[in-house]
């Protein structure tokens, strides 16, 4: 069985706002421009909001994500760098023990 197109959301939910009289003028000449209502344009505007929002928030993590693998890399650079040093006082602690059991 083919599936059916998904039907829009009914809207039966009335929402009242409190705009000023230059955004109310606004939002009516978009909806004269696009031909649609006032409430269509209220629905776009939030389907917009949320779509910029989320890439925003998407950009965001991309920008932490890149900052923690820097600090990361630093941090594990550090860290070689420790152990490098380390190992080369173990060995030349080693080479001071063996001539020690030499003498």
């Amino acid at each position: 069985m083919a599936n059916a197109a998904a039907k829009p959301e009914p809207r039966d939910t009335r929402l009242v706002l409190l705009v000023r009289k230059s955004e109310r003028k606004r939002i009516e000449k978009l909806a004269r421009a696009e031909n649609v209502s006032v409430a269509e344009i209220v629905r776009r505007s939030i389907s917009t909001y949320q779509s910029i929002e989320a890439s925003l928030r998407k950009k965001h993590e991309e920008e932490l994500m890149k900052y923690t693998i820097q600090m990361l890399e630093a941090a594990l650079t550090s860290v070689n760098e420790s152990i490098a040093g380390t190992c080369k006082k173990l060995d030349a602690l080693h080479v001071e023990l063996v001539k020690r059991e030499i003498a």
